[in-house]
């Protein structure tokens, strides 16, 4: 991608290299505000293009509930539907025992790590190394980042929220994903990308990133 765009890869708070923020809930709402600030930060920034993954589409649509947040929006596995009753459990847990319990390696391992299996990971997907992947994705990222966002209730509420934003919304999908809801009421028919799963990146980024490059300006 970066052969013919400037690309910029942000870290929200908590992920990767980025700290946390003191006394903050680091909820999606956080994240869309990081997401904005950093977009104003630089002039060449306030007419780009914004590409998400997963949780990041439902922080991009927060975001563009601002109207100052006008980018275009390629959303790739943007959650509309939630597999199993776990999620919705985890929902109810109080922020201090979720927060107690993803802060230790078994509560990752055995709370975290199927709750990310189920909710992103086709069955179809055949990858001996899918539990490594998830436990190094999870040791880069802080407890509260993990912890602190209401997957249940984003889910639920922000793909409603698509055709109430102004932003041009281009949706990609692997074919395999689990999170795709197959009936046509979103803004527009999603772009699938065949053979491919939940993170299309991952699986095979080359083929991905010449999908999304025909939408791109």
């Amino acid at each position: 991608m970066a052969k013919n765009y400037q690309v910029f890869v942000l870290n929200l708070p908590g992920f990767g290299a980025s700290d946390t923020v003191s006394k903050q809930v680091h909820n999606t709402a956080l994240f869309a505000q990081t997401l904005t600030a950093f977009t104003h930060t630089l002039k060449k920034l306030q007419k780009a293009t914004i590409i998400t993954l997963s949780l990041g589409s439902l922080v991009a649509l927060k975001a563009a509930e601002d109207k100052n947040f006008d980018h275009r929006l390629i959303l790739v596995g943007m959650p509309t539907i939630v597999v199993g009753g776990s999620l919705k459990l985890f929902s109810l847990v109080p922020l201090a025992i979720k927060r107690l319990l993803i802060s230790t390696c078994l509560g990752r391992k055995n709370l975290v790590l199927p709750l990310l299996k189920q909710n992103t990971f086709s069955r179809t997907d055949n990858n001996k190394n899918l539990n490594s992947i998830l436990f190094n994705l999870m040791a880069s990222t802080d407890t509260k980042a993990i912890a602190d966002p209401d997957y249940y209730q984003d889910i639920k509420t922000l793909p409603q929220n698509l055709n109430k934003i102004k932003n041009k919304v281009t949706l990609v999908y692997g074919e395999r994903d689990t999170l795709r809801q197959k009936k046509a009421q979103y803004v527009n028919s999603p772009i699938i990308i065949p053979k491919l799963g939940h993170n299309i990146f991952s699986q095979d980024a080359k083929k991905s990133f010449a999908y999304i490059a025909k939408y791109l300006p």
